[in-house]
């Protein structure tokens, strides 16, 4: 798994865990073509940050902040291996173990990105899009199967990529 562009462009993570499947590198570059410059002023939240990808992505782009969250700790103490490995400055990064839906109800960061990249069969999307969608201010991208239908109120951007589809809010 390597890293697809910004300071970090090709360096390669550690990566070992079988029920995790990383974002693909098509779907990570579009999805930071969509913020643009804009990720350099932002905090990036991975709600279900599995192999961390994303955040890795956000912090090699020049996000000034990364939140990673996750359930399982095997994959949190992976994400830790990769961020000493590539020197990340721990004022740059927070890891916390919890669900995704608990992160979205407790956390407030201001000026925010917000990834949702939920494990296929997550049955709580919809609060999950609830509870972000009160969060002024902030933008959500949102990753899912194509087949699967939500309700989303502040649609800005929108793209499918085979069987996946990325939306992107700003909460306004």
């Amino acid at each position: 798994m390597r890293i697809t562009g910004g300071e970090f462009n090709g360096m390669k993570l550690k990566f070992k865990h079988n029920k995790v499947r990383p974002t693909l590198s098509k779907i990570r570059e579009a999805v930071f073509n969509m913020l643009g410059p804009s990720i350099k002023a932002l905090t990036f939240v991975d709600t279900f940050a599995g192999s961390g990808i994303m955040g890795f992505e956000a912090l090699s782009r020049g996000a000034k902040f990364v939140h990673f969250n996750d359930i399982d700790q095997r994959v949190l103490n992976i994400i830790l291996e990769n961020l000493q490995l590539l020197s990340i400055s721990k004022d740059r990064y927070r890891i916390t173990k919890r669900s995704g839906l608990k992160l979205v109800k407790h956390e407030l960061y201001n000026n925010s990105v917000y990834y949702f990249d939920p494990p296929f069969g997550f049955k709580n999307m919809e609060e999950l899009l609830e509870k972000f969608e009160m969060k002024i201010g902030n933008y959500g991208i949102f990753e899912f199967p194509l087949d699967k239908k939500y309700n989303f109120h502040y649609i800005i951007k929108e793209k499918r990529y085979g069987s996946i589809k990325i939306i992107m809010e700003k909460v306004e």
